[in-house]
């Protein structure tokens, strides 16, 4: 009996399909996954985004929001948003502060930028540091990610805290 060392064509084929598929997979990996990888504890919120608290080099805490999901782009690409809540401003935004926010986004911010996330059930403003991703962005660059946004939160929260008391 001869044995066939040469594999059919179809064992090559799934083979590289598996291989294929393991690097998109990769590329593209969950929040969690990333998160197990960081070994950074999470929790998931009703709209089954992450949230994870991030220890600033100060000694304190910020917690930062993970999207579940990506968000397509005109071209199919997909990114993913990472968020830090720095304020929630009552009433309107004072006078000067999205031209403050323009500036320091201009200046300062490295990954991402300020946004309004919305407005909450008792008229206050949701100002957060936004930075979106894209999908098969590195470790790295997710771990710097989520370091920026906490710490740019971090610091505008401080500089805001007599708004929102």
């Amino acid at each position: 009996m001869e044995i066939n060392r040469n594999p059919p064509l179809i064992t090559v084929c799934l083979l590289a399909t598996v291989a294929l598929f393991t690097l998109s997979c990769e590329s593209q990996e969950s929040p969690k996954r990333y998160l197990k990888r960081l070994d950074l504890e999470y929790r998931t919120d009703s709209e089954g985004d992450y949230r994870i608290t991030i220890p600033l080099p100060d000694g304190e805490e910020k917690e930062v929001g993970i999207g579940a999901r990506g968000i397509p782009l005109r071209d199919g690409q997909r990114i993913r948003e990472i968020w830090s809540v720095a304020a929630r401003i009552p009433g309107g935004l004072p006078e000067g502060l999205a031209e403050s926010l323009l500036t320091d986004t201009w200046s300062s911010a490295m990954l991402g930028s300020w946004a309004l996330a919305g407005v909450t059930d008792d008229g206050r403003h949701v100002l957060v540091y936004l930075t979106r991703l894209p999908m098969d962005a590195s470790l790295s660059a997710f771990s710097s990610a989520l370091k920026d946004a906490a710490a740019a939160a971090s610091d505008m929260e401080k500089a805001l805290a007599s708004l929102t008391e």
